[in-house]
Order: C-alpha cells, then structure tokens, then sequence
C-alpha cells in the first residue's frame, strides 16, 4: 500500500500535541521534527525507528528481524537457463518478505528518478525503447558488465538509505531487507529499481564519453551500448576506466562492435537502417513453421515434432506478438498472428 502524503504543518502540530502528552520535553520534539522534516522534503515515508517501519508495513518486528538475521531462510531458489547454456540463480523472496520489500519499492525507491539513459526496469520503457536509440548508425558497440547484481554491495544500498536521511539503524534494516548475501539479489522485486538508482553516477560518467565524442549512449541493466562513428578501442578503455572506479567489470567475452554492414544488435534487436526488426534467424524460423502448417495441416505437424497443440500455439503466438512488438507494421506476421488465432478458436 502506498502512504499517504500529508501536509507538513498539520503533521507538526499533530505531532507535537502527542509527543507532549508522552512528556517529551521541546529539544528532542524540535529534533525529531528536523529529522521528519527531511524525509518529507524527499517524499519519502517518515519513520522514526523499526517499530514504527513494522507498524507501517503490517508485520510483527520478530518477523522483520528474523528476515534481517535470517535471510537466506526467506528465499527460494532456482535456475534459468542463458543463451549461452549455462543457468543463472534467482533469489525469489518468500510472500511475505515480498511484500514488504514492494511497499519499499512503491513507497521509497519510487520517490526518486533514474538516469534517463537507462532504459531497464522503468515504466513504459523496454528493449525496443533502448534499441531504437541506435538506429542506422555507423558503428554499434555492446557491452556487457559483469556479474551485474552481485557487485551491487550492501555497503551501496545503506548509503543510499543513509543519504535519503534515515538514521543508521533504519538504513541498515532498510538495506538488509533488500539484499541477499551482501548484494542484490537477482529476483528481488527492489533489486532492478535499486540498481538503476546505484548506478546513476556511473550513467552520468558513461554518456559524457558519448557526448564528448558525439556518440548515442544507453544502458538497459547490465548492457551497455554506444552508436556512431568513432574509435572503438578508445571508447572501450575508456568505459572500462569508468566501470572500474565503481567496481564494475567488463565481461571481456561479450564486446561486440558491429559495423554498417553487419547485423547490428541491440539488446537482441537488428538496428541497421531506419526500421527496427527481430534477428532474420527467429522471422525465418517461424515462417518455416508457418510454412509447415499451412502446406500439411497443423495436426500433422505437431505429430511430426512430437508437440502438445495447446502449448504449441501459445508459444507460436507469443513469438509471433513479439515480432510485431518490434515492428507493428510487418504485414507478413500480421497474416501469421490472424492465422494462429483463428488455429486456437477452431481447436477450443
């Protein structure tokens, strides 16, 4: 649940009225109000100690601190495969934790802007927000930071809380909530956010570069890219410099620098010319399985591939929804998209 923004003067009076019948004397109720002050001129939720944190979000403080002690207790973990065939982690928090790290997100995190030069974890922004970016461009250069969240450290995050102007004991709470293992954890509904909003600096340093050589800059979570036409080396030791003073590495393996007449890719999107498109590969790919249907029936061709129809055309149009996701206008996958619909209500 979001809170409510109050008026500032009414939050005086009101709390000044109960601190007196609780025989607070005026120093330590003025104190208390320069420390409430400053929370409110941020717009971010007011909260004197962990109680009151426990009171806001509705859950005991012997939850809240066996969450803080015992982490790795309030997580289940799992695998996902990557691209290039082997598995990454994710942490996901339990329902409980969950909910506590979102009112986080919607109440604190939320408050303050990330970098307009990054692309990821934003509303209304997406792949295809950052790819378009680098259209038609001479030269496109990717890269990819290394173990991204994990070199997100908890040390970070408190200083993020403690600059908000939470006391120490709060950011410290605040910031154990949200981390696993002394850094984000990759399936924490606060990490995305949270990264952008820690590597704000870096973004500010990274598009200098770009400007300062007349170059386009974006950021969508770990990837990085830069378009124009330069010198692809400097830009590359430069970027590195800059990550590294934030404890940033490059993954040396994953540099692409990909010129005008290469397939230029940008977070999996070809950029060349003026119209962005899904790689040729997947268009080929499901325009063979379209092929297939409509020469043999789709009954023969789920037989052939040993596939469940259900799943099948849910994949199929999934797929198909994505490639006009990029590119609204393909009249080909339009036809394909009619195709696999009038499919799923005939076999309904």
């Amino acid at each position: 649940m979001l809170a409510t923004k109050i008026n500032w003067d009414d939050y005086r009076v009101r709390f000044t009225e109960k601190a007196l019948v609780k025989n607070y004397v005026q120093e330590d109720i003025d104190d208390l109000l320069d420390y409430a002050s400053i929370l409110y001129n941020k717009n971010v939720p007011i909260i004197f100690d962990i109680e009151h944190f426990c009171l806001l979000v509705g859950y005991k403080e012997s939850y809240v601190y066996r969450a803080i002690y015992n982490t790795e207790n309030f997580y289940r973990f799992f695998e996902i495969p990557k691209k290039n065939g082997k598995y990454r982690e994710i942490a996901e928090p339990l329902p409980s934790l969950k909910e506590i790290q979102c009112w986080i997100l919607h109440n604190i995190l939320y408050s303050f802007s990330a970098s307009k030069y990054s692309k990821a974890y934003k509303k209304e922004t997406s792949i295809k927000n950052n790819a378009r970016f680098h259209k038609n461009q001479h030269t496109v250069l990717s890269l990819d930071i290394k173990n991204y969240f994990p070199s997100i450290t908890i040390d970070l995050v408190i200083e993020f809380f403690t600059k908000i102007g939470y006391d120490e004991e709060l950011a410290l709470m605040l910031a154990n909530l949200c981390c696993l293992n002394e850094s984000l954890p990759q399936g924490a509904p606060t990490s995305p956010y949270l990264s952008n909003l820690l590597t704000i600096e870096i973004d500010n340093q990274l598009s200098e570069l770009a400007i300062s050589n007349n170059l386009r800059y974006t950021r969508y979570a770990d990837d990085i890219t830069f378009s124009g036409h330069f010198n692809v080396g400097y830009i590359i030791n430069n970027a590195r410099r800059i990550l590294r003073q934030f404890d940033f590495e490059i993954n040396e393996e994953k540099i692409r620098a990909q010129g005008r007449h290469q397939q230029q890719l940008v977070t999996g999107i070809v950029v060349n010319g003026k119209k962005m498109q899904v790689p040729r590969k997947k268009r080929m790919d499901i325009r063979q399985q379209m092929y297939y249907i409509q020469t043999y029936g789709l009954e023969n061709h789920l037989l052939k591939r040993n596939l469940k129809k259900r799943n099948y055309l849910g994949y199929l149009l999934g797929t198909i929804n994505y490639i006009l996701h990029i590119n609204p206008k393909d009249a080909e996958f339009i036809t394909y998209r009619e195709t696999v619909l009038n499919l799923m209500k005939a076999y309904n």
